[in-house]
């Protein structure tokens, strides 16, 4: 019988995780679908973390985005679908260039 060394199984698995372009929490209203697969297609985007959603009635179009700010790590973007507002994180170290390219991107 063997013994699992239990911490390197699970280094592997945190490895494959980090992999991919989102976090843990992948849920994402539809109508926001096509414009978050835009973002990840930008070139110097490492990751999207997607933040909490807010049921709140606002006067956007559904479907689109919007740059709110800038954070440490990346840049802040606010997402307003049927159901409300929902965050994003978009990870980079590219931050004025990214934010170029998002913002060519929506016009």
């Amino acid at each position: 019988m063997t013994m699992t060394n239990w911490k390197n199984v699970h280094i592997q698995i945190v490895s494959v995780v980090m992999a991919k372009k989102f976090a843990r929490h992948q849920t994402i209203h539809s109508s926001l679908k096509k414009q978050v697969d835009h973002l990840r297609e930008v070139p110097g985007v490492s990751r999207i973390i997607v933040g909490p959603s807010r049921g709140v009635r606002h006067n956007r179009p559904v479907g689109s985005i919007k740059i709110q700010s800038n954070v440490p790590t990346g840049i802040r973007i606010l997402g307003y679908s049927d159901r409300g507002v929902s965050e994003f994180y978009v990870i980079t170290s590219d931050v004025p260039g990214v934010r170029c390219r998002i913002a060519e991107g929506l016009k």
